[in-house]
């Protein structure tokens, strides 16, 4: 690429590098960009750096197919293999941590997002400053299809963007309903329909230079930046549960015995329970319980079928 000098570059992770001016620009080198534990620990290296020594950074993939798939499932099916379910927790924690890092870095950080953006991908995205994105593009948040939760921050983060809705309530149902379906969009429109995206992100025509366009907009963001304060976010009431419950049931009348089960693990996010009667969390509480969900499906049997399915086939088993 014309003027491409780099920062740094570890092989099969991330390459940050520069095009001579003060905008650093990161892109993964991991197979089909996924979230590989060399690529988050890459993303916090190169948060450090760009901190200190540049006025924005860039996250963009010159793939054009996949701009990022999401966990590294490869990684974690060995991890189930070798009963380490250690490995798993850190790994889910350093990715929660790094969207957190993301969200809350002292520089702006734009995504410029081309086309799959799935699981851990639409994780990354949404919680930088602005996404600038082709308007082709597919994102979701797909982990339900797979045996999985979001949480990467992904359930986390759809509570909060509910929450900012005048109608709170019927957006958090929606919410709970896209993330039990694993819904990808069929568009970068449809994605902000689903709230993957913000009103304020950008969709583009496709053969625009997305990531000129997104220098543009780093450039403008970085003058007299200041992250985003740290959130709160109130608790539902227990007693809308059952309506949600409801509305899934009547969305998915063929739904398995074990697709119930996974909505009953993303509904412990949703309505946490807790001994006290505190009325608002914080999002690295919120991200326990998203863990814990994680974690309670990676090692049944049936998850670790989808999972194996999904490497092999590229496809979703219903089981």
């Amino acid at each position: 690429m014309l003027n491409q000098k780099t920062i740094f570059h570890s092989p099969d992770a991330v390459h940050l590098w520069h095009q001579g001016d003060d905008i650093a620009i990161l892109s993964f080198e991991s197979k089909a960009n996924c979230a590989s534990p060399a690529v988050l620990e890459g993303i916090h290296q190169t948060i450090a750096e760009v901190e200190k020594n540049y006025q924005a950074l860039v996250i963009w993939q010159p793939n054009d197919k996949f701009f990022c798939v999401g966990a590294d499932l490869a990684a974690v099916s060995q991890w189930v293999k070798d009963t380490n379910i250690t490995a798993i927790s850190q790994y889910l924690t350093k990715f929660q941590q790094t969207s957190l890092l993301l969200r809350y870095c002292k520089i702006p950080v734009i995504a410029a997002v081309k086309g799959y953006a799935l699981g851990g991908g639409c994780e990354l995205i949404m919680h930088c400053d602005q996404v600038i994105v082709s308007q082709t593009s597919r994102i979701g948040l797909v982990e339900a299809a797979i045996g999985l939760v979001p949480s990467g921050s992904g359930t986390k983060e759809m509570i909060v963007r509910a929450c900012k809705d005048s109608n709170h309530a019927v957006t958090l149902l929606q919410h709970f309903l896209q993330i039990s379906q694993g819904l990808i969009s069929k568009d970068a429109e449809q994605a902000k329909s689903f709230h993957y995206l913000r009103h304020s992100d950008l969709i583009i025509a496709e053969g625009v230079d997305i990531l000129a366009q997104a220098k543009l907009l780093a450039k403008k963001l970085s003058t007299n930046y200041c992250p985003p304060q740290k959130l709160t976010i109130p608790k539902m009431e227990m007693t809308q549960k059952e309506i949600f419950i409801k509305a899934y049931q009547q969305k998915n009348p063929q739904a398995s015995e074990y697709d119930n089960f996974i909505c009953e693990q993303i509904l412990t996010i949703f309505f946490p329970s807790t001994k006290d009667n505190k009325a608002f969390f914080s999002e690295e509480e919120l991200l326990t319980y998203e863990l814990n969900a994680f974690m309670n499906l990676v090692t049944t049997p049936k998850t670790i079928e989808r999972i194996q399915y999904t490497l092999n086939t590229g496809k979703h088993l219903h089981n």
